[in-house]
């Protein structure tokens, strides 16, 4: 049977934090993908859920897998059975199953359909420590997981330890960023000189009564749309290098923010996850990254499937992704605007600040201020 191109998006689930990863694999029938994790950070923990769908020759669609069982085991005898959320998602309770070093962790899956599945035992290693994070602006160019990346941006480095029997990382980041928006400067009709339309989100109408002819407003209410926080993710996994042995990292790159003016408005929040890794969990991650960057070379065939840990148990369906245990690291910086190394313009957004990006929000995270 042909093999249609699949886009399956796997998550990297910490807590409420999900990053999404674009792969295309080939597959020839639906297939369950699975990815989840515990850590020794505090829960709850997510598992998320989707089958693959083929539909020829056009990009295939991940749908949300509802109605299943999905159930959180560790080597103690302790079993915890996850709720159902949202969109494929199922989540530990608050109180439930905390990770703790030294455990090993699975979980099963049982679907609607009759098939089950089950993660192999993952051991929960000792989180590793970050001892600083920190960035470096670079002018023109910066290799970024061996690859080039022509603009200017800050480098983010860590000096950071491993525990003391493992030391194979994956470092996983979340930025936030504040931007300001114009959307009482949005147009109307399409005469010269064009008039301005404000949005009803602004707060703002037009002082000449004649909207064909609004070349001036005034401010009436507060604005609903002007400020935004918008979070950006990574795109590409960052691993460690030291598979057979190294356990201290000094000044080891593990992000680049491209600078752009809309993203440095005021300033940019980056939260920073170290996850100690075992082997086969390493070794899936350095799949995903091989697949992802080597999507960018036009001669580079997809990886076929990118299995994990996931088996089936009733015999007759495969499935993809991973469930990892894994001690995790944290830190967080702020890059002011006046870190950048020149002055710059802000760009004039004549929009509601919403569409400026899917993950826009006019709610104050809790950490901005």
């Amino acid at each position: 049977m042909r093999t249609s191109p699949l886009t399956i998006l796997v998550i990297l689930i910490s807590g409420a934090c999900i990053d999404p990863f674009h792969l295309n694999v080939g597959v020839n029938s639906k297939l369950l993908a699975v990815d989840g994790m515990i850590t020794t950070a505090s829960g709850p923990y997510s598992v998320k859920l989707v089958w693959s769908s083929n539909v020829g020759d056009i990009q295939a669609q991940a749908v949300p897998v509802v109605g299943a069982t999905v159930t959180l085991f560790d080597d103690q005898g302790l079993a915890e059975k996850l709720s159902y959320r949202d969109s494929g998602v199922y989540q530990t309770s608050t109180n439930g199953i905390q990770g703790l070093a030294g455990r090993t962790y699975h979980i099963e899956i049982a679907t609607s359909d009759g098939q089950s599945y089950s993660s192999t035992p993952e051991y929960l290693a000792p989180p590793g420590t970050i001892d600083s994070l920190y960035f470096e602006f670079k002018y023109g160019e910066s290799i970024v997981n061996g690859l080039p990346v022509p603009a200017d941006g800050f480098n983010i480095y860590v000096n950071a330890k491993g525990n003391s029997t493992q030391s194979i990382m994956r470092w996983n980041w979340q930025g936030t960023f504040k931007v300001f928006a114009h959307p009482e400067l949005t147009y109307g009709a399409l005469i010269m000189p064009r008039p301005y339309n404000p949005l009803p989100c602004s707060g703002y109408v037009c002082i000449d009564p004649n909207l064909l002819k609004c070349f001036a407003v005034r401010p009436v209410r507060p604005c609903e749309c002007c400020i935004c926080y918008v979070k950006e993710y990574q795109d590409v996994p960052f691993l460690s290098d030291n598979l057979f042995g190294g356990n201290t990292f000094e000044k080891y790159q593990i992000a680049f923010i491209p600078f752009t003016a809309r993203n440095f408005y005021e300033k940019y929040y980056l939260q920073v996850q170290q996850f100690t890794l075992n082997t086969n969990t390493y070794q899936f991650w350095k799949l995903v990254k091989s697949q992802i960057t080597g999507s960018t070379n036009l001669f580079q065939p997809p990886i076929a499937v990118i299995k994990g840990n996931i088996v089936s148990t009733s015999g007759s369906t495969s499935a993809l992704g991973i469930f990892s245990a894994c001690g995790v690291a944290q830190k967080k910086i702020w890059i002011y605007r006046n870190d950048v190394p020149y002055t710059f313009s802000d760009p004039l957004i004549r929009d509601d600040c919403h569409v400026v990006d899917p993950s826009s929000t006019s709610q104050i995270p809790p950490f901005w201020n």
